[in-house]
């Protein structure tokens, strides 16, 4: 095959042609040829090339180079160790939000504690700012998952410093909102690893099983729990003054209607057995066995969906990072 290529023009198309461009890729065995347009290059686009002020030219590269370090751990070996940096703060800050949930920590925290969220935020906070000015597209970038996760795993830390001048603010029901989101943190650590994408490719593959799973659950739920309290009703009496089911030896029945037996029922489905709810009947302990029978099956068929569109995914990434392997070894 040729490498050499004649450009073509058409003049009565104001000099614009198509010409096959062949391009081999050894490492793969195949060639992809595409039908590009070639425009012969006219004074006013040499005139906009040059005109391009020098400042603004070098100053969108710097841009480029510092979001590149800041997003790519393989664009360097300064930029790996950045990213390690970003994982160890987030470690570091999830223990630390952790800790601080401790009675003794929890109005007054210990000064290392602090000084450690201090930190983490301040690192948080310059990385968010740098990867902002410097983005590409900061409207598509700001409003991108990830990007909002960052934002809301550090915006906590300034709200309880705006609230702190209420006084006692740990006993705020909003403070309390605010610090749960602080745990978003650790989802932080997913864009620094190849498992969160593929989870969430695999996610995005199975809706279908999760309709599946969400129609069949409710279905057994429904189902179950009806059958279920009209079965204990066989060794149990209703005191209406008292407005309560009570057994047979005069213990209060945990079944005392179809919408609060559903929590044993989605406890049995589940597999879990906490024992806070069980029949005494015969007839309630053959509902019982059914219920569990039947809930391995409705979690048993979305989630071999999940499997299989899980390894389809993984496949395709670990084919990808084998691709990008290869092409930086030729470069």
């Amino acid at each position: 095959m040729s490498s050499q290529h004649t450009s073509i023009y058409d003049e009565n198309r104001d000099n614009v042609g198509e010409e096959p461009i062949v391009v081999q890729l050894p490492a793969l065995g195949v060639d992809l040829i595409h039908n590009l347009p070639l425009r012969r290059p006219t004074m006013e686009s040499s005139l906009d090339s040059i005109d391009v002020p020098q400042p603004v030219a070098n100053t969108r590269i710097l841009k480029d180079k510092v979001f590149r370090f800041l997003t790519e751990p393989n664009s360097s070996h300064v930029a790996f160790a950045y990213q390690i940096l970003q994982v160890s703060t987030i470690v570091l800050s999830t223990i630390t939000f952790i800790l601080t949930s401790e009675p003794d920590q929890w109005d007054n925290p210990a000064s290392s504690l602090q000084a450690l969220e201090i930190y983490a935020i301040t690192i948080f906070t310059i990385d968010y700012l740098l990867r902002f000015l410097t983005a590409p597209h900061r409207t598509s970038w700001f409003f991108d998952l990830m990007n909002l996760i960052d934002l809301l795993a550090i915006l906590p830390f300034y709200f309880e410093l705006i609230l702190s001048s209420v006084g006692n603010i740990g006993g705020l029901a909003v403070v309390r909102v605010v610090r749960l989101f602080r745990v978003i943190r650790i989802i932080k650590a997913g864009k620094h690893t190849e498992e969160v994408p593929i989870l969430i490719e695999t996610l995005k593959r199975s809706k279908r099983g999760f309709s599946l799973l969400l129609f069949g659950l409710s279905l057994v739920l429904i189902l179950f729990s009806s059958a279920m309290f009209y079965a204990e009703q066989t060794n149990q009496q209703f005191d209406e003054e008292q407005q309560t089911w009570y057994r047979d030896d005069g213990s209060e029945s945990p079944y005392q209607s179809i919408l609060g037996t559903i929590w044993w029922c989605m406890v049995t489905v589940a597999t879990v057995g906490y024992g806070d709810a069980f029949p005494v009947s015969d007839l309630g302990k053959v509902v019982a066995s059914t219920t569990m029978f039947f809930g391995i099956l409705s979690l048993a068929f979305p989630m071999m969906i999940f499997s299989q569109n899980f390894q389809q995914v993984q496949g395709e990434f670990e084919q990808r990072r084998k691709l990008k392997k290869q092409m930086r070894k030729q470069n």
